[in-house]
């Protein structure tokens, strides 16, 4: 059930970064690092250290697609985030 959890966060996080953002920058690639997801919003502090099979799914949702760049940090903010080592990819809240 928490796998199942955490691929739908992530598939979310992926559809609203696609939505939201402006312009293709890079391909992503993630190292064999520990997966950290961070929701600290509303007085909820949530961080969670992904066990090594969640861990490879959402790398495996995110090897291979576009990162994307937005000019301003509007919505966006590592409160709300997936860590991969440290690599950092930050969730928007809302639409610009």
């Amino acid at each position: 059930m928490r796998l199942r959890n955490v691929l739908l966060f992530t598939a979310l996080i992926v559809l609203i970064l696609g939505l939201c953002a402006s312009q293709l920058v890079s391909l992503i690639h993630i190292p064999d690092d520990t997966t950290r997801l961070v929701y600290i919003v509303d007085g909820k502090n949530i961080k969670a250290e992904l066990s090594a099979d969640e861990s490879t799914a959402v790398k495996d949702m995110f090897n291979g697609r576009w990162a994307v760049a937005t000019g301003s940090k509007c919505f966006y903010s590592e409160d709300v985030s997936i860590r991969f080592g440290d690599q950092i990819f930050c969730v928007t809240t809302e639409c610009c």
